[in-house]
């Protein structure tokens, strides 16, 4: 199974006039645009990326699909997306949003899927919201760190979301946040009297395939600690480790675990390569949806 990571960008232009919103993207964030391309010939049709297929749709109501290696596929919804529109043009693809945004999506050979809002001037929404059609059983939730996660019913993400940046165009920081409702992850863009336009701020799809983590509750983490855990069922979730070598990363971390259920927390397992070992890492709070418990 693999996972995939969330985050968005949005980008004020100065001129009234609405440049091409790609141009503008390009502008503003060099960096984030010269390795990613959607173009009309790549609509509607499901473009591997990583380990990861995606299909950016030609109606922005369908939103953006993304097959997984597992069951766990899902779509993200656009912003506006009843009120959006198709723009194509040389520079690439966005759907503009009939109140001063567009949104650029881009895929990246790398496996990120990265959704670019511009924003034409101050008087746009503040507020991008994309709504994520999840696996049955599946939640998303914020992490400690300000971003997100989509973790199934098994407790193993499938989907990370980067905390969330904004920059206007003199370089400077522009306060921005995630909300969560339900199965709706809203971006939030504080613009400011002294905010300099454009500024972006970055929603951006990375497929983690590499990085693999799961979530142990309390009763778990003290089984692992004991070594009573089962086996069979962990080593399942990490492709390419085998019985044996899982049960020695149980055994050997038991230790850790022990520490991690005394001091109230729980424990997780994170692999940052497929097949790699995993390691332990201690967790709680509102982490992984509140799962320590």
């Amino acid at each position: 199974m693999c996972a995939v990571g969330l985050a968005f960008v949005g980008v004020v232009p100065v001129a009234a006039a609405e440049p091409d919103a790609v141009d503008v993207a390009s502008q503003v964030v060099p960096s984030e645009v010269a390795d990613a391309t959607v173009d009309e010939h790549a609509l509607d049709v499901a473009v591997r990326a990583g380990d990861i297929a995606v299909t950016v749709p030609s109606d922005a109501e369908d939103g953006i699909d993304l097959f997984l290696p597992g069951p766990d596929d899902f779509t993200i919804g656009l912003p506006f997306a009843g009120e959006a529109a198709l723009a194509s043009t040389d520079a690439g693809i966005s759907f503009d949003n009939g109140n001063g945004s567009s949104t650029v999506p881009l895929v990246k050979d790398d496996g990120v899927v990265q959704l670019l809002t511009t924003i034409a001037d101050a008087d746009a929404p503040t507020s991008y919201s994309y709504p994520l059609d999840l696996p049955d059983g599946a939640v998303l939730t914020l992490t400690s760190d300000g971003g997100a996660e989509v973790i199934n019913g098994n407790g193993v993400v499938i989907a990370t979301v980067d905390a969330p940046w904004a920059v206007d165009a003199n370089g400077n920081a522009v306060a921005t946040h995630y909300e969560v409702s339900g199965d709706t992850l809203t971006q939030v863009v504080a613009f400011t009297t002294t905010t300099a336009f454009p500024v972006v701020a970055d929603p951006k799809l990375t497929s983690t395939w590499w990085n693999r983590t799961v979530y142990f509750n309390r009763a778990d983490t003290k089984k692992f600690a004991l070594g009573t855990g089962a086996v069979g069922t962990w080593v399942s979730w990490f492709p390419g480790v085998t019985t044996t070598v899982m049960g020695r990363i149980l055994q050997v971390n038991a230790a850790l675990f022990g520490i991690y259920w005394g001091n109230g927390q729980c424990g997780k397992l994170v692999a940052y390569a497929l097949g790699s070992y995993p390691v332990p890492q201690q967790y709680g709070g509102s982490e992984a949806g509140g799962y320590c418990k």
